[in-house]
């Protein structure tokens, strides 16, 4: 099913928890909410977007004579922009394209939550490293996400998510 994010947390108490570690998990689920709630319009929209995204990638390629198998980070790069492309066009509802246009980054207006799109990476897992990019080394290195406190206005302003997208049997998924 492509284009759709999930987030999946699952609790198994043990009997006899102390009251302490209840409310640090409560903090834990409340954040989790609150991450789920700030990525359903993403998650929703992600299934319109992505394959417009690849046909109009695709077609671009093509009418330069390019194979996106051969040129997979022209692909990649192509791909992005036009996602970038239709985002701008018909934006989702509290978020924000930010960064410059070589890349794809949203931040959601109401929480803080910050978005990146980024190609699957074929050799080391599926997340690209950060390589010496000075902004990705510092996204990469961010405190865990889960352990983050959520209070004010942005209570998700400090957390970063890596959206990888990849293509399987023709279809982009995320």
């Amino acid at each position: 099913m492509g284009g759709k994010l999930k987030l999946r947390f699952q609790n198994q108490n043990a009997a006899g928890k102390s009251s302490t570690v209840a409310l640090l998990l409560g903090g834990l689920l409340e954040r989790l909410e609150l991450i789920r709630q700030s990525l359903a319009p993403i998650n929703d929209a992600l299934p319109t977007l992505l394959p417009q995204a690849r046909l109009r990638s695709l077609s671009a390629m093509g009418t330069l004579g390019t194979s996106h198998t051969e040129y997979p980070k022209l692909y990649a790069d192509s791909f992005n922009a036009t996602l970038r492309a239709e985002l701008a066009d018909d934006p989702i509802d509290d978020w924000k394209i930010t960064g410059s246009a070589s890349c794809l980054h949203l931040r959601n207006t109401d929480t803080g939550l910050k978005l990146r799109f980024l190609k699957e990476f074929k050799f080391e897992g599926s997340v690209p490293p950060a390589g010496m990019n000075r902004l990705r080394r510092e996204a990469w290195a961010q405190p865990v996400l889960l352990d983050q406190e959520v209070s004010g206005v942005r209570p998700l302003k400090d957390s970063e998510i890596v959206l990888v997208w990849t293509e399987t049997n023709g279809v982009a998924t995320s």
